[in-house]
């Protein structure tokens, strides 16, 4: 089983590696291309843009966070 859940890993990383979303009911992950650019057809500047992820709950995790509870220790 470790196996066949390291290959579904390497399988989203190649997605998110080709500028893919990759969703799978938890959460989703999207790449993104952060900073300014001069104009519309402006290269990417690797000084100024920055490759990024960012992460959204989905369904799943929503679920998850009803049975998770928090206990302050002092």
């Amino acid at each position: 089983m470790a196996e066949a859940i390291k290959l579904c890993y390497a399988e989203a990383m190649s997605q998110l590696a080709d500028g893919f979303s990759v969703d799978n009911g938890y959460y989703s992950v999207h790449p993104a291309i952060k900073g300014a650019f001069e104009t519309a057809e402006s290269p990417i500047d690797p000084k100024k843009n920055k490759i990024d992820f960012t992460f959204q709950k989905r369904k799943g995790m929503r679920e998850l966070l009803k049975y998770i509870s928090m206990k302050l220790q002092e």
